[in-house]
Formats: structure tokens, C-alpha cells, sequence
């Protein structure tokens, strides 16, 4: 949730922030895990796929599809932010 709480976020850059943590932590990391952990948290409310473009609208909300996952923006929802408020 944290990597997702401040703004869109590629896949990419999800992976990478959360390989680093997992790396500093002395954890393994897999990719299928994150994807089925997005998935959960699209489906639960806590955040949202977006399709984000040049032109207006900049931001579409999108249905996630594990297999288009790297296409997708992702950030909290506000219940999001707030169950991630109170992990802290």
C-alpha cells in the first residue's frame, strides 16, 4: 500500500520500490504475489487501476486484468489511505 499511497504508480515502479524493500528487509520477492496483492486491493476498494493519457481526461479509472497489469497506474482510494494510516 505504501508504494501506491502518494501517486500513480507504474507497475514498474511498484516492483522496483517493493523488490528494494524486500532486498533491505533480507525477504524474497515475487512478482505473481504482488500482482495477486493489487488485485486484492482493486477488489477490496483500497486502490484503483487507472489508464493515464496526455490528453484529457488524463487520469481513467480502468478494471483491473491481471494480464494488462502493466499497462495500469495504480493509487490508494481514501479507504486506502485511510487503512494504511492506521498500519502505521
Amino acid at each position: 500500500m505504501s508504494a501506491i499511497a502518494d501517486d500513480y504508480e507504474s507497475l514498474q515502479i511498484v516492483t522496483d520500490t517493493v523488490a528494494e524493500w524486500a532486498k533491505k528487509d533480507g525477504c524474497t520477492f515475487d512478482r505473481q504475489e504482488l500482482l495477486a496483492e493489487l488485485e486484492a486491493l482493486v477488489r477490496e476498494g483500497y486502490a484503483q487501476a487507472y489508464v493515464l493519457s496526455a490528453r484529457p481526461p488524463h487520469a481513467s479509472i480502468a478494471e483491473y486484468c491481471e494480464t494488462r497489469a502493466d499497462e495500469f497506474w495504480f493509487m490508494l482510494t481514501l479507504a486506502g489511505i485511510r487503512a494504511l494510516k492506521q498500519l502505521d
